[in-house]
């Protein structure tokens, strides 16, 4: 929703459901840590 206010274009879900999990997966194999997590029914949750 917002990327979608941001550029003022209709993105599909689903393009950024995909670009999440590559990041998430460069994330991990950069630092060994799992930073990002989905949460069902609130989205993504960074840890600290």
């Amino acid at each position: 929703m917002h990327l979608s206010t941001i550029y003022s274009k209709n993105i599909p879900k689903k393009s950024i459901v995909v670009a999440i999990s590559r990041f998430k997966r460069k994330v991990y194999i950069s630092t060994g840590f799992i930073v990002i997590k989905s949460r069902y029914g609130l989205g993504y949750v960074i840890n600290s």
